[in-house]
Protein backbone atom coordinates (compact mmCIF):
# COMPACT_ATOMS: atom_id res chain seq x y z
CA UNK A 1 0.00 0.00 0.00
CA UNK A 2 1.35 3.83 -0.47
CA UNK A 3 1.08 5.58 2.57
CA UNK A 4 1.96 8.75 3.41
CA UNK A 5 2.29 11.20 6.34
CA UNK A 6 0.40 14.57 6.56
CA UNK A 7 1.75 17.93 8.47
CA UNK A 8 -1.24 18.85 10.88
CA UNK A 9 -2.16 21.56 8.56
CA UNK A 10 -2.82 19.87 5.77
CA UNK A 11 -5.06 18.13 8.12
CA UNK A 12 -6.91 21.24 8.71
CA UNK A 13 -7.43 21.90 5.07
CA UNK A 14 -9.89 18.55 4.33
CA UNK A 15 -7.28 15.64 4.19
CA UNK A 16 -8.46 13.04 6.61
CA UNK A 17 -7.05 9.46 7.39
CA UNK A 18 -7.42 7.43 4.72
CA UNK A 19 -7.97 10.15 2.04
CA UNK A 20 -6.64 9.05 -1.31
CA UNK A 21 -4.10 11.25 -2.62
CA UNK A 22 -2.76 11.63 -6.14
CA UNK A 23 0.87 12.73 -6.14
CA UNK A 24 2.91 14.22 -8.98
CA UNK A 25 5.33 11.88 -10.39
CA UNK A 26 4.20 8.79 -8.48
CA UNK A 27 2.41 6.51 -9.95
CA UNK A 28 -1.12 5.22 -8.70
CA UNK A 29 -2.80 6.79 -5.82
CA UNK A 30 -1.73 7.17 -1.90
CA UNK A 31 -3.39 7.12 1.73
CA UNK A 32 -3.32 9.67 4.32
CA UNK A 33 -1.97 7.33 7.23
CA UNK A 34 -0.19 9.20 9.78
CA UNK A 35 0.41 12.91 11.09
CA UNK A 36 3.96 14.33 11.21
CA UNK A 37 5.02 16.56 14.39
CA UNK A 38 3.31 19.94 14.75
CA UNK A 39 6.68 21.91 14.32
CA UNK A 40 5.94 20.80 9.96
CA UNK A 41 4.00 22.80 7.70
CA UNK A 42 2.75 21.91 4.53
CA UNK A 43 4.14 19.33 4.13
CA UNK A 44 3.97 15.27 3.07
CA UNK A 45 6.39 12.10 4.09
CA UNK A 46 6.16 10.08 1.34
CA UNK A 47 6.47 6.27 2.53
CA UNK A 48 9.08 4.45 -0.07
CA UNK A 49 8.91 0.79 1.76
CA UNK A 50 12.41 -0.92 2.19
CA UNK A 51 13.97 0.93 0.17
CA UNK A 52 16.57 2.80 1.94
CA UNK A 53 18.13 4.85 -0.71
CA UNK A 54 15.46 5.58 -2.80
CA UNK A 55 13.80 8.73 -0.64
CA UNK A 56 17.86 10.02 -0.25
CA UNK A 57 18.08 10.09 -4.38
CA UNK A 58 14.23 11.56 -4.11
CA UNK A 59 15.19 14.50 -1.58
CA UNK A 60 13.05 17.33 -0.71
CA UNK A 61 11.26 18.59 -3.86
CA UNK A 62 8.45 20.91 -4.12
CA UNK A 63 5.41 18.43 -5.72
CA UNK A 64 1.53 18.85 -6.23
CA UNK A 65 -1.28 16.68 -4.81
CA UNK A 66 -4.20 16.33 -5.60
CA UNK A 67 -7.12 14.76 -3.36
CA UNK A 68 -11.14 15.16 -2.68
CA UNK A 69 -12.32 12.37 -5.22
CA UNK A 70 -15.62 12.22 -6.46
CA UNK A 71 -17.59 9.90 -4.28
CA UNK A 72 -18.82 7.76 -7.32
CA UNK A 73 -14.98 6.91 -8.32
CA UNK A 74 -13.83 3.26 -7.51
CA UNK A 75 -10.33 2.44 -6.99
CA UNK A 76 -9.17 -1.25 -6.65
CA UNK A 77 -5.68 -2.25 -7.15
CA UNK A 78 -4.46 1.24 -7.00
CA UNK A 79 -6.21 2.17 -10.10
CA UNK A 80 -9.45 3.66 -11.36
CA UNK A 81 -11.72 1.23 -12.35
CA UNK A 82 -15.06 3.29 -11.99
CA UNK A 83 -16.58 6.70 -12.44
Amino acid sequence: MHCIALSKDLLQKGLKHNTSVKIQGFEGFYYVKDEMPSKWKNKIDISMGADIKAPIEWGRRKIVIKYGLPKNIIIKNNEIISK
